[in-house]
């Protein structure tokens, strides 16, 4: 008789051993082998750049220490934001099941985040969701309206406009095209690029 003993290896599901000596046939052992405890969260966000007032999705899982999926966990989950001014959650306290919780992360403030996922006894996990601002809303007159000059002599202010979002997140690099409408003037440049103020 011949023995050895078994260690399973990390991955969940059947696995196979085998016995051989030369000239025969082998001979195959096959064992199952299921998560263990859970040891952490593991969390990712899709898509991880959304728009101002758009959503992401999180997918909180609860791992063992071999990076399975614990289906068995119902752990309650926190979560916080960094910065957290503008951001939600739903829901906000969810709690894992079949191993997996599913939540929107979603914000109005243009920025870069951290969601943050914690358990009891558990290390936090945290994901990046970059924030940037949504499509223009109407143009805002910053400087250089209802002004009064001579005939023919430029105006002491410059035109300046507020290109925004509907969050009124500033968004620079947009070109903005200026023209005379009446009277026959003139401006200096037909288009400039919208700054970051």
């Amino acid at each position: 008789m011949a023995q050895v003993t078994a260690t399973l290896g990390g991955q969940v599901g059947t696995q196979v051993f085998r016995a051989s000596i030369a000239g025969l046939a082998p001979l195959d052992f096959t064992a199952t082998s299921s998560a263990g405890p859970i040891s952490r969260l593991a969390i990712s966000a899709s898509p991880a750049q959304i728009s101002a007032g758009a959503s992401a999705t999180l997918r909180i899982v609860g791992e063992d220490a071999f990076g399975n999926t614990v289906l068995t966990a119902v752990n309650a989950v926190s979560l916080n934001s960094n910065p957290s001014s503008s951001a939600t959650f739903s829901p906000s306290s969810p709690q894992l099941n079949q191993g997996v919780a599913l939540v929107t992360f979603s914000a109005t403030a243009a920025g870069a985040y951290t969601s943050t996922a914690t358990g009891t006894g558990l290390p936090a996990a945290p994901v990046p969701v970059s924030v940037v601002p949504g499509r223009p809303a109407p143009l805002e007159i910053l400087d250089g309206n209802n002004q009064t000059a001579l005939v023919s002599t430029p105006l002491a202010k410059a035109l300046k406009v507020k290109v925004r979002d509907s969050h009124a997140n500033v968004i620079p690099g947009i070109t903005v095209t200026f023209s005379v409408v009446s009277g026959g003037g003139t401006v200096s440049v037909g288009a400039t690029t919208a700054g970051t103020v």
